[in-house]
C-alpha cells in the first residue's frame, strides 16, 4: 500500500484501510487502487509485457 499518502493528519480511518489491505487476499503482484470510493484490484503484467519492457 505504498501509494497511500502519508500526509500529518492520514485521518480517521487511515488504520482501517491499512488493516484492509493487510487483511485482504490480493493476489501477488497486482495493482490494488481505491478509485471514486471502489475497490479496483489489477493483475500482475504477463511475462510479454517483462520481456518488451526489457
Amino acid at each position: 500500500m505504498s501509494a497511500l499518502p502519508a500526509g500529518p493528519t492520514p485521518g480517521q480511518y487511515w488504520d482501517e484501510l491499512l488493516r484492509f489491505g493487510q487483511e485482504a487476499d490480493w493476489p501477488e503482484g497486482s495493482k490494488v487502487e481505491i478509485i471514486d470510493g471502489v475497490v479496483v484490484v489489477s493483475p500482475p503484467p504477463a511475462v510479454p509485457h517483462h520481456r518488451i519492457a526489457e
